[in-house]
């Protein structure tokens, strides 16, 4: 018997019978009025407990978990195929809290998405000129048309099902197993869509940036 349970009501419901009553199992007229009874308070109990959980992250489970995560990180943030509650739980911690607008939080947050650092140049904080100091081309190491220069990089194993790369074994330029395509056929959990999306939450508002996104 545990709190809560049928048993555990039917046990409070005779205990609020007077003396006089006939003891459980020798009335099974009251027995069953009361055992109808102590179901659906245990029913009712249920739904309380269940409500209660649903008002912290840390418990939530269901849609609820869904909402939560809509409320807090937006549409964008939605629960990967056959995610778990805790899988996505720790999802939702793990980003809520994380800083924003920083190239450290940038940086955290691509390295929590893909699982890989990304490569963040601020191309705005070098006060030279384009071919002097630290801004130079052979210096900065790029070429980009905004103030930061974002490079994030697509989770491993990530890819176009059925199809191999330039460099792979499984057909030549115009046959067997490769084709021209782009990035919107790459399939897994993490997609280039997530990623810029992520990244527009992530860089200050006004900032002019550029995403590379590569494997």
């Amino acid at each position: 018997m545990a709190v809560g349970d049928a048993n555990d009501m039917l046990s409070r419901l005779r205990g609020l019978l007077p003396p006089w009553f006939p003891p459980r199992g020798s009335a099974p007229v009251l027995d069953g009025a009361l055992t109808g009874i102590a179901n659906t308070l245990a029913f009712v109990y249920s739904l309380i407990a269940y409500a209660c959980n649903q008002t912290r992250i840390a418990t939530a489970t269901d849609a609820w978990l869904d909402l939560i995560a809509f409320d807090f990180l937006g549409p964008t943030f939605v629960r990967r195929q056959s995610e778990t509650d805790a899988s996505f739980r720790t999802r939702i911690k793990t980003f809520l809290l994380m800083p924003r607008v920083t190239l450290a939080g940038i940086t955290a947050m691509l390295l929590a998405l893909t699982g890989r650092a990304p490569a963040v140049i601020n191309l705005a904080s070098a006060p030279e000129g384009w071919d002097i100091g630290t801004f130079a081309f052979d210096d900065a190491g790029c070429w980009a048309g905004g103030a930061l220069a974002i490079t994030a990089f697509r989770p491993p194993g990530q890819g176009i099902p059925n199809v191999d790369g330039f460099d792979g074994y499984s057909g030549g330029f115009d046959t067997g197993a490769i084709e021209w395509t782009d990035s919107s056929a790459v399939t897994g959990q993490v997609t280039d869509a997530e990623i810029t999306s992520m990244v527009s939450q992530w860089v200050a508002a006004g900032v002019n940036y550029t995403l590379t996104i590569s494997s």
